[in-house]
């Protein structure tokens, strides 16, 4: 008699245990699968749809930036051309530097003594002729340190001036051409001598390229022997010559450090701070433009101080 393992049920329950085991791991990783599948094909739209929303976005960017780059060069040589035009139709125009600075207003009753200097005159007064090399260096630094520094520099007009005087028109509640202009020495030359009865934003468009033009045609030290000459200077005065003989009774060539900044401060306001009206506002001029002088380089700080410290006074 053959007898039966006691252990059976055992061995047996452990087997059906495991395949079941296995076939829920199996029917898991099923689910995961699928769950996987399901995911990734979801995020595979989810990113094919991004992908086509940026490429149509970045052919939308692509086009406006290509028409606009095409707007801006066609404008851009269009506005080269008319600049041009207009430079080489100023230029041509532009009388010899000679006849700019002869001609100019003169004093209704000028009298010169026995050497040909001005001891008197009635109305306007038109003194010598000086130039760039034969006028004060003072007087010339002092011009240059108020009223355009970059002047050997710039080839007629200034953007970076510009920009910065229609930033500070805006601040103070003004229209951006009202104000401070940001004009060149060449820029108020030409207003001075041909557009000074234009209104101010159709002169800026003139003065610009007439200012290139004067460039191309005159020297720096021509265009500045041209300024000193033809600027009105406050008392009928005309040129920085007839201004020193007026205020000080002394020729351009001779002022001091103080009575050049009292000169040059009278480009801005001939009128407000002239000396003969308002004494102590020309002196507080000439005291602010001392200061641009020391900071320029052009005077030492012992030369600013005795500068300061004697005040230009009317002879």
């Amino acid at each position: 008699m053959v007898k039966k393992p006691k252990n059976r049920n055992i061995l047996v329950a452990p087997n059906r245990n495991h395949a079941k085991a296995k076939k829920i791991k199996l029917s898991i990783s099923n689910d995961n699968k699928n769950k996987k599948y399901k995911f990734d094909k979801k995020k595979s739209l989810i990113t094919n749809i991004k992908d086509f929303i940026s490429h149509i976005i970045r052919s939308i960017l692509n086009f406006i930036f290509q028409l606009l780059f095409w707007i801006i060069l066609r404008v851009s040589v269009v506005l080269f051309l008319i600049l041009g035009s207009s430079v080489l139709y100023y230029f041509s125009i532009l009388p010899e530097a000679k006849l700019l600075m002869d001609d100019r207003l003169r004093g209704s009753v000028t009298m010169l003594d026995a050497k040909g200097n001005v001891f008197a005159w009635r109305g306007d007064q038109f003194g010598g002729k000086v130039s760039s090399s034969t006028v004060s260096p003072y007087l010339k630094n002092a011009i240059i340190a108020t009223e355009d520094k970059r002047f050997y520099t710039h080839w007629g007009i200034s953007p970076r001036g510009i920009l910065g005087a229609i930033r500070i028109n805006l601040r103070e509640g003004r229209k951006p051409w009202q104000g401070n202009g940001g004009s060149t020495i060449t820029q108020q030359l030409a207003k001075r001598i041909y557009f000074e009865k234009k209104g101010n934003f159709e002169r800026k468009l003139k003065e610009v390229p007439m200012s290139m033009a004067m460039e191309l045609k005159y020297t720096k030290d021509e265009i500045f022997s041209i300024y000193l000459n033809r600027a009105f200077l406050g008392s009928g005065a005309y040129g920085f010559e007839a201004a020193s003989q007026r205020y000080f009774s002394k020729s351009a060539r001779d002022v001091s450090p103080a009575e050049a900044a009292m000169l040059a401060g009278l480009l801005k306001a001939p009128s407000a701070a002239n000396p003969i009206r308002n004494l102590d506002r020309a002196q507080s001029r000439g005291n602010l433009i001392v200061g641009l002088m020391k900071d320029q380089g052009y005077l030492t700080e012992a030369q600013a101080i005795r500068a300061k410290n004697n005040p230009a006074k009317l002879s």
